[in-house]
């Protein structure tokens, strides 16, 4: 038991110097990270055209931008029925019940989708 201590001892001893050279706050570290992308002022980006009639929100016209560039076409939007299938297996690993795909059937849009994403 003694000598496990006193390897103990020797060891916070040893790494102690270490630890405390290498605080936080600690200038190296302070100039390291002040060039780091995460450490840049937030600024206004400016939209790309995407030309694409399906960008519904912003991240949408960044998106279509790029598989423009790629020269890849997005896949075809789901039909309703498979679209809540698969928001469901993704959000809850279930599929959706009959009751609730009839439901969804009925008003397909994009808030009723929303509104089953929220409810998830």
């Amino acid at each position: 038991m003694r000598n496990l201590l006193s390897k103990v001892t020797g060891i916070v001893a040893g790494l102690l110097p270490v630890l405390l050279l290498s605080a936080p706050g600690d200038a190296r570290e302070a100039a390291a990270t002040s060039s780091h992308w995460a450490w840049s002022p937030l600024g206004k980006t400016a939209l790309p055209s995407s030309g694409s009639p399906r960008a519904k929100t912003p991240l949408d016209h960044f998106i279509f931008s790029r598989l423009s560039d790629a020269g890849v076409q997005p896949a075809p939007e789901a039909a309703p029925r498979e679209l809540l299938r698969r928001v469901h297996l993704d959000l809850t690993g279930l599929p959706p019940t009959p009751v609730e795909m009839e439901a969804f059937l009925r008003d397909p849009g994009d808030e009723a989708y929303a509104r089953v994403v929220d409810g998830l």
